[in-house]
């Protein structure tokens, strides 16, 4: 299969430039098909999957797709991660579909079904739904099946630096400790993700030597990690830094400036600054508001539950999957009216809040009485 990886396209490099470039066309419909590529456990599917729209992940199957794309036409839809979508040839020929330009699609699945005769929905349906793809490394059939589905799409990488991701995950994360850790020593970490702080405040929880799995991070080029270190060490002059360089590796000049400006361009900044940040998270099993929610996709149930009974829900759960034959579809549409009945009764309560008068004066009150 081939990669669109390394198609060219519109790269973004800060949160800003995701949320003005990708996330707010999207979600004006600006944009009727999207793809977005980036490495994992940099929060790009927390980003969009806040917005409330449907989301498509994980395994799914060509038809679950056509029947939630008809459950949730006119929509926006998200589908993060779903490979299993596109490996299969009729998946790709449904996405085809689906990216296509028109403000009106067309969906059609071409064999006779007895669940879609069953559920009601029909073989063929038009739908407005702008589709956003969201993905760390994207395969999409042959060349010719490749270049016809780029040639319907926006496409961006996202890639943001390692100061990018410090000073986004202090919008979020709660140990202050473990994140000014992490902060002194960006400048020899080789690469960062979100899991990376969540990993750390796990095995610190754990009583486990926390600070190691930070080390582990560190760049493991020798002469590479030679450079962070003489670059951090703000005493040297840059021709000291050259010399150590060439001495101890037998390195020329063109080899220490290469190592440097990839260096720089990774930290995006010409001098070595790292930002003294204050964390706003709360721990997990706390409450939490919707600007701290984490984006490293846990829930508080798993931390607010004790071992044995995640042991005794896992058991469960693993019995009604041998039991039951689970319609997935089914299940995310009720998963997703739950969500919207919550946001809707969220607004309400907002609402309620804003109208309501606490205080209640003598004159009031003394009207009330004689009127009553």
């Amino acid at each position: 299969m081939a990669s669109i990886t390394d198609v060219a396209c519109e790269v973004i490099s800060t949160y800003d430039g995701l949320d003005e470039s990708v996330l707010t066309p999207f979600r004006e419909r600006h944009f009727p098909a999207v793809v977005l590529i980036g490495p994992p456990g940099v929060g790009k599917s927390f980003v969009f999957e806040r917005l409330g729209f449907p989301v498509i992940r994980g395994y799914s199957t060509p038809l679950q797709f056509f029947k939630l794309g008809f459950e949730f036409r006119n929509q926006p839809i998200i589908v993060d991660d779903a490979e299993t979508l596109w490996e299969q040839k009729s998946g790709r020929m449904l996405l085809r579909s689906a990216t296509e330009q028109t403000p009106v699609k067309t969906l059609q699945w071409n064999t006779a079904n007895t669940q879609l005769d069953k559920e009601g929905i029909p073989r063929k349906y038009s739908t407005s739904s702008p589709l956003m793809i969201i993905t760390n490394y994207p395969c999409f059939g042959g060349q010719r099946e490749q270049n016809a589905f780029l040639d319907r799409v926006q496409v961006f990488r996202f890639e943001p630096t390692l100061i990018e991701i410090h000073k986004k995950a202090a919008d979020w994360f709660w140990d202050q400790e473990l994140y000014d850790f992490i902060g002194q020593r960006l400048v020899k970490i080789d690469k960062l993700t979100f899991r990376t702080y969540v990993r750390a405040w796990q095995q610190k929880q754990a009583g486990l030597n926390w600070q190691t799995s930070i080390e582990s991070l560190y760049c493991g080029d020798a002469a590479a990690k030679t450079v962070l270190e003489l670059e951090a060490d703000t005493t040297l002059t840059a021709g000291e830094r050259l010399k150590r360089v060439m001495d101890e590796f037998d390195a020329c000049k063109q080899t220490y400036y290469n190592l440097r400006n990839k260096l720089r361009k990774q930290l995006d900044t010409k001098t070595i600054d790292i930002p003294q940040l204050t964390v706003l998270g709360t721990p997990p099993g706390q409450p939490q508001d919707d600007q701290t929610e984490s984006p490293i996709g846990f829930g508080d149930v798993c931390f607010e539950r004790s071992s044995d009974e995640i042991i005794e829900l896992s058991r469960k759960y693993e019995e009604a999957l041998a039991k039951k034959d689970f319609d997935e579809a089914e299940l995310s549409r009720k998963i997703l009216d739950y969500r919207y009945a919550l946001m809707v009764h969220e607004y309400k309560q907002y609402h309620i809040n804003e109208k309501l008068h606490t205080e209640v004066t003598e004159q009031e009150i003394q009207d009330y009485y004689n009127a009553n």
